[in-house]
């Protein structure tokens, strides 16, 4: 059978799922839903996925000096489908997994744009592994990643299709996606659907049985602790119960040993468990790893953009900029994101994670004066910067991280650069263009 013939049926059910999603209260059934595999050929699975022989033949014998090789060569490689996402930085920490796990079934509940599942996909066909790759989405989106357009599913199928036909996906809800999952038909579960606390422990014990019997689950935004997310909260808990690793940058990974048997993937997690200092290697070369990996394709990314001089360009007043408009707007960015990168490095290690929780808290203060002030424009700042509204980032946030020293305006009524051009004294300070026009410049009569 093929997805056209089934199209309007799911599209049916899909429209009372969304219905249902956005408005809590609203009594929609989702009885039409029933999600059911596709192929990336657009091919109905009907059977759906079987359990996986309870013995791995593929499986390392044992951890030995070759499996931390493999798992190394492989967290180099080039990541091939880039895009925006709070997973960038976490790619090679995937590739490495999946090195060592050489999963048979990898399930992905929650999506979006495709970046961490992608990444799968890459991983099992660069060293043949023959992994079957299924994603799990509405790709209606939540209030934590934002709603979005039947765009982002649009992509994700058409790039599916060209680049990992016999690849699959479900489309809806994670709940009734896990019937078409026999017990002990996965390997390899990562969890990124709705953050709060209630939700990824429904998705955990939902989908635990499903697991092999060398089975992980890895749960992304563990370091998050704003906007209602509650992973952080479930994995202090779950993980006295399994053993596991926990990273930190880009927003978290908890990865969780959840299989019945002494195998080489539970060896690894022993070793990294043995001394505090094996966790602490890891994470500082994944980590950095990641921010190498990430800005090499960013700046790959950014190479094929528009530029006005040398200073990017977000905008049509880039293009009456003069010369020295630019040097100036330049030494403003550089000098900011040397700020921000010798924050950055302060965080790293056991106190700096410490003094990292007292900054994350300052930064939420400053979100929510920023939100407060009525001077952001959230609407806008999604519809004029497609690659934030696609990364799932709260606008807000974004702006405060990286996008005033990118130069781009929070409203149609403030200009970043004109209020950054017409006030030398607020580039001298380390204070956000907008944040300083909030708190002194609006009192001042400054023009934004």
């Amino acid at each position: 059978m093929r997805y056209g013939d089934i199209s309007e049926k799911m599209e049916g059910g899909l429209g009372l799922m969304k219905e249902s999603m956005v408005n809590p209260n609203s009594e929609a059934p989702l009885r039409d839903a029933a999600p059911r595999p596709i192929r990336g050929t657009d091919e109905l699975v009907v059977e759906g996925f079987g359990a996986l022989p309870e013995t791995h033949a593929h499986l390392f014998a044992e951890a030995d000096f070759a499996v931390i090789t493999k798992a190394v060569a492989a967290s180099f490689l080039k990541i091939d489908h880039w895009t925006v996402s709070a997973w960038s930085e976490l790619v090679p920490a995937l590739f490495a997994l999946m090195a060592v796990t050489r999963p048979r079934r990898y399930v992905e509940l929650g999506v979006h744009n495709g970046m961490s599942f992608f990444a799968a996909c890459q991983m099992a066909e660069a060293v043949s592994l023959h992994t079957e790759c299924v994603a799990i989405d509405s790709w209606i989106g939540d209030a934590h990643a934002s709603f979005h357009s039947e765009k982002v599913f649009t992509d994700f199928r058409e790039f599916l299709r060209s680049k990992y036909p016999n690849q699959f996906y479900i489309r809806g809800l994670f709940s009734e996606a896990a019937n078409c999952f026999a017990a002990g038909s996965i390997d390899l579960l990562h969890i990124d659907g709705f953050h709060s606390y209630e939700a990824v422990k429904e998705d955990f014990e939902t989908w635990l049985p499903k697991m092999s019997s060398v089975g992980v689950v890895i749960f992304h935004d563990i370091n998050v602790h704003e906007r209602g997310f509650g992973v952080w909260r479930y994995w202090k808990e779950i993980n006295r119960k399994f053993p596991s690793i926990s990273l930190y940058h880009c927003h978290g990974l908890g990865i969780l040993y959840v299989g019945n048997s002494n195998s080489s993937v539970r060896e690894i997690f022993n070793f990294v468990s043995s001394d505090e200092n094996y966790g602490t290697l890891l994470q500082q070369y994944l980590e950095g790893l990641g921010q190498l990996s990430a800005g090499f394709r960013r700046a790959e990314s950014e190479a094929a953009e528009p530029h006005v001089g040398s200073v990017r360009s977000f905008g049509s007043e880039f293009l009456a900029l003069t010369r020295e408009d630019e040097l100036v707007l330049r030494a403003w960015q550089d000098a900011s994101n040397e700020q921000a990168e010798k924050t950055r490095l302060k965080g790293r290690g056991i106190f700096g994670r410490i003094l990292g929780r007292f900054r994350n808290l300052k930064q939420v203060r400053l979100q929510q004066e920023i939100r407060g002030s009525g001077l952001f424009d959230d609407e806008y700042y999604l519809s004029s910067y497609p690659d934030v509204r696609e990364s799932g980032m709260d606008p807000v946030r974004h702006y405060v991280l990286v996008g005033a020293r990118e130069l781009r305006n929070p409203s149609v009524d403030f200009s970043t650069v004109r209020y950054l051009l017409n006030n030398p004294d607020v580039r001298s300070t380390k204070l956000n263009p907008l944040l300083h026009y909030i708190r002194f410049g609006r009192y001042e009569g400054r023009s934004c």
